[in-house]
């Protein structure tokens, strides 16, 4: 195993050359091991070790700016007796769709709670997400729908 002079554990996976500036420059593939990073350094760095895992110093010095809070305030006076809800104006809760599971025999189920049926018959969430998305068809031979 090598190290770099930040003692960061790497592995060299393949060497290519790339032709820059009418000349040909010899590249190394480097596989970091703490975080499985892939990136490509001159071969002459690889040999002083002059390198770091540039994955773990760009999360490090990436700041996010911070917003600043606007207070918005309105004024709506409507006195009591004048409010009345009505059918019209009362909002209602957006239903959750219903979902119907098709197992791998052909049976259909329609799901109420989607995570209790994930966990009861064993199956992974995203991956379910994922099929009811259109990303996937099945998952573990299970298909799924929004009705």
């Amino acid at each position: 195993m090598n190290y770099n002079k930040k003692q960061q554990p790497f592995t060299i996976i393949g060497r290519f050359r790339i032709f820059e500036e009418g000349r040909l420059v010899d590249y190394c593939r480097i596989k970091f091991h703490n975080t499985g990073f892939v990136t490509n350094i001159q071969n002459g760095t690889v040999k002083d070790l002059d390198f770091e895992d540039t994955s773990i110093v760009e999360q490090e010095t990436i700041q996010t700016p911070v917003k600043e809070k606007q207070e918005i305030i309105l004024d709506v006076t409507v006195p009591a007796e004048e409010f009345v809800e009505s059918s019209e104006t009362a909002v209602e809760a957006t239903p959750k769709p219903t979902i119907k599971a098709i197992s791998p025999d052909g049976e259909e189920i329609i799901v109420e709670d989607l995570e209790a049926f994930v966990a009861e018959y064993k199956l992974d969430m995203e991956a379910v997400e994922s099929v009811l998305a259109g990303k996937q068809k099945t998952h573990r031979k299970w298909r799924f729908t929004t009705v």
